[in-house]
C-alpha cells in the first residue's frame, strides 16, 4: 500500500511537471519581458495589430456575436486591471487548454505502462503543439482546442451527449472546433457503434444535437448580437488605422471565405506551406505510435480530413496543421485509454518515433503558414519573402472596403 502511494504520488509530480512545462512552452516569450531582461518584447507587441484587433468585439460590448468568447476573456483581464493583458490572455488560454489534458495523461498512467509519459514528452517537446502556440503570440486556437480536449475526455467515459455539447461550446470561441472536433467524436461513435456500445438511434440523436445546437447559436447570434456594421465599428474605433483588415475578416461572412481561397491558391508559397504541413503531419502519425491499421486509419481520419477542409478555405495552414497534430495526439490517446492493447507497441516503433521528433526539433516550431521554420526559409530562398495577408486583399477582392460600415471607413481614412 505504501509503495503504490508512493508510486502515485510520483506520478502526480511528474503530471504537474509536465502541466508546468507545457504552459511555460506556450508562454515562453513572456519570460524576457517578466523578468524585465532590456530589450525584451513589449507582449501587446507579440500580439500584432490583427490578433489584437479582432479580440475587441466581445459578449459585454456588442451582445451575443460570433466568435465572441475569446474577445469576452481578453475584455475581462482588460476590466481586472492587467498591465498587460494580452500576457494574461496567453496564459488563461494555455491553463485552460493544460487542464483537460492533464486529466487524459493521468487516465492513460492509471492504466499502467508507460507511454503516457511518451505523449507528454510531446506535449512539451513538439514543435507543432504548445512551443508552436506560443509562436503564434495570442491566437484563440488554444481556447479552441480545450473545448475538443473537453469532448475527449468525455469521450473516455463514452459520454457522447457530454462531447457534442463541448464542441458546440467551443464554436463560441471559433468554428474550427467543430471542423476538429466532429470528425474526432464521430470515429470514436463509430467505433462504439461497431462494438455495440451506440445504437443508430442514439448515433441519430447526437447528430440532431449537434445540428440543432448550431442551428440554435447562428439564430441567438443574430437576435442577440450586433449587427456586422457594429461589430466593424468596435474593431475600428480602437484602431482605425491597421483595424480595417481584422474587421473585414471578422464582418465579411462568405466573402471572406472566398477572399481566403483566393490568397491561399494565389500565392507562389502555397505549394511550399502545404506541403510542409502535409510532410509534417504524415510524421506524426508515425510519431504517436497507432497499435494497428485500423487506429493509424483513424489518426489520419482526424486529422488530414479536417486539415484539408481549412486549408480549402483559409490560408492559415501552419495554424490547421497544430491543430491536426493535437487532435490526432487527443485520439492516439483516447485509444490507450478505452483499449489499453493499444499500447502493445513494439519498441522499434518507439525508437523510429523518438528519431523522427528528433529530425523535426532542429527543423523548428509551426508558425501560421508553415509547417516549420525550414520550410519558409526554403520558399523564402527559392521564391522571396511572402506578402502579407493584408496586401493579398487587393487583387482578391478590390471592393473589400466596401464590407466596413461607411462611418468607420471615415475614421480609418482619417486616422491615416
Amino acid at each position: 500500500m505504501r509503495e503504490r502511494r508512493q508510486s502515485e504520488a510520483g506520478r502526480a509530480i511528474l503530471l504537474a511537471l509536465i502541466a508546468g512545462a507545457a504552459v511555460a512552452a506556450a508562454c515562453r516569450k513572456l519570460l524576457p519581458w517578466a523578468i524585465g531582461r532590456p530589450g525584451a518584447s513589449d507582449p501587446d507587441m507579440l500580439l500584432g495589430p490583427y490578433r489584437r484587433d479582432i479580440l475587441w468585439p466581445n459578449y459585454v460590448e456588442n451582445g451575443f456575436i460570433r466568435r465572441g468568447l475569446g474577445g469576452t476573456l481578453m475584455e475581462l483581464l482588460r476590466d481586472a486591471g492587467l498591465a498587460q493583458p494580452a500576457a494574461g490572455y496567453q496564459l488563461l488560454t494555455a491553463i485552460l487548454l493544460v487542464v483537460p489534458l492533464t486529466l487524459l495523461l493521468s487516465a492513460l498512467a492509471r492504466r499502467g505502462g508507460r507511454s503516457w509519459l511518451w505523449f507528454g514528452a510531446l506535449l512539451v517537446m513538439s514543435p507543432q503543439l504548445f512551443l508552436g502556440w506560443g509562436t503564434d503570440f495570442g491566437r484563440g486556437d488554444m481556447l479552441t482546442i480545450s473545448f475538443i480536449a473537453w469532448a475527449a475526455v468525455a469521450l473516455a467515459h463514452r459520454r457522447h451527449w457530454l462531447a457534442v455539447a463541448a464542441l458546440l461550446a467551443g464554436t463560441l470561441a471559433h468554428e474550427t472546433a467543430l471542423f476538429y472536433g466532429v470528425p474526432l467524436v464521430a470515429a470514436f461513435a463509430w467505433r462504439d457503434h461497431r462494438t455495440g456500445r451506440l445504437t443508430l438511434r442514439q448515433a441519430a440523436g447526437l447528430a440532431a444535437l449537434l445540428m440543432g445546437g448550431v442551428a440554435v447559436l447562428i439564430l441567438a447570434q443574430r437576435l442577440l448580437g450586433d449587427s456586422k456594421a457594429r461589430i466593424a465599428e468596435t474593431i475600428l474605433a480602437h484602431d482605425p488605422v491597421e483595424g480595417a483588415s481584422a474587421a473585414y475578416m471578422t464582418v465579411g461572412g462568405l466573402r471572406t471565405l472566398f477572399s481566403s481561397a483566393c490568397i491561399s491558391f494565389g500565392t507562389g508559397h502555397a505549394p511550399f506551406m502545404i506541403a510542409s504541413c502535409v510532410v509534417v503531419l504524415a510524421l506524426y502519425m508515425a510519431i504517436l505510435l497507432p497499435g494497428s491499421r485500423r487506429d493509424l486509419a483513424l489518426l489520419a481520419f482526424v486529422s488530414f480530413l479536417p486539415f484539408a477542409a481549412m486549408s480549402v478555405v483559409a490560408v492559415d495552414y501552419g495554424r490547421w496543421l497544430m491543430l491536426a497534430v493535437i487532435t490526432a495526439w487527443l485520439s492516439a490517446i483516447l485509444l490507450r485509454i478505452r483499449d489499453p492493447r493499444t499500447d502493445a507497441v513494439p519498441r522499434r516503433h518507439v525508437a523510429i518515433a523518438a528519431m523522427l521528433l528528433l529530425l523535426l526539433l532542429p527543423m523548428r516550431t509551426a508558425s501560421t503558414y508553415f509547417g516549420n521554420d525550414a520550410a519558409r526559409l526554403l520558399a523564402d530562398r527559392m521564391l522571396g519573402p511572402s506578402r502579407d495577408r493584408g496586401q493579398l486583399f487587393e487583387p482578391c477582392d478590390p471592393g473589400w472596403r466596401s464590407v466596413l460600415p461607411q462611418s468607420a471607413t471615415g475614421v480609418a481614412q482619417r486616422a491615416r
